[in-house]
């Protein structure tokens, strides 16, 4: 097979006409497997999207945003995402992933995208202080002048994996959201099987000490882990969400050793 890239430009184009319901559009994605799906879809509805509030695991909600809705959406939940094509080829809405609690993704219109897109693409974002933004709030607009911040510094450049738990600096979502931090050694995940998700150490909580020694951060942790022989009992101390601590005990296993990846 062969083609002239030439032909082809930098990207997809996006695009500006909103979905409408009873529209006909052709859903391309690949699943879990690799495999390429194609499936011709019709809208159903657009409907505001519904994000509900998550205390166990705090992320960013989208608002004030709307979703499609098509008819075919087993083929389309396959997949972690995709786009909605018009007849010409043209974006007409991305699919997203989201929330694995809820639903495995959704479909926003690309319309909605192209205002920001386009503001910012002509522009040095990273040069300006603040930026200009019109909000909603209590059905009136607002503008405002948003600051703007460094989050180089702000998210994780550095995981640490020990005895299937994976910690990390604290994500900005996360960040922004809790009023206090009781330590810089955030639980992003636990790989089940494993001795944390044995002993139930729970994701979205802080460590905030390793055989009662502090751990401020992930050095500390690193250095407290290193000190535990083999095949013997530890606690880890954590702290939640809503600031309750409790006192987890924990096995050293020869098979989930520490590790770390450092970007």
């Amino acid at each position: 097979m062969q083609y002239d890239s030439g032909q082809y430009g930098d990207g997809a184009i996006l695009s500006d006409t909103p979905a409408h319901e009873g529209d006909t559009l052709t859903f391309v994605g690949y699943d879990a497997n690799k495999h390429h799906l194609e499936v011709p879809v019709t809208v159903t509805q657009v409907v505001p999207i519904s994000s509900p509030v998550d205390l166990e695991t705090l992320r960013y909600r989208l608002t004030n945003r709307d979703e499609v809705v098509v008819d075919k959406l087993e083929p389309c939940q396959r997949c972690d995402h995709g786009a909605l094509l018009t007849k010409d080829g043209k974006v007409n809405a991305l699919w997203l992933s989201h929330s694995p609690e809820q639903r495995n993704g959704f479909a926003i219109p690309a319309s909605l995208l192209l205002p920001s897109i386009n503001a910012i693409h002509p522009t040095n974002i990273d040069a300006e202080e603040d930026v200009d933004a019109i909000v909603v709030r209590a059905g009136e607009l607002l503008s405002l002048s948003v600051p703007l911040m460094d989050v180089k510094d702000a998210e994780a450049g550095r995981v640490v994996q020990f005895y299937g738990a994976t910690v990390q600096r604290l994500p900005l979502a996360v960040r922004q959201q809790v009023a206090r931090l009781p330590s810089e050694v955030y639980v992003a995940a636990v790989d089940c099987g494993s001795p944390a998700h044995y002993w139930r150490l729970p994701t979205s909580a802080f460590i905030t000490h390793i055989s009662h020694q502090p751990t401020p951060t992930s050095d500390y942790l690193v250095e407290e882990v290193h000190k535990i022989a083999s095949k013997t009992d530890f606690t880890v101390t954590i702290r939640s969400l809503n600031d309750s601590q409790s006192v987890l005990y924990l096995k050293n296993d020869d098979y989930f050793p520490l590790k770390e990846q450092i970007e």
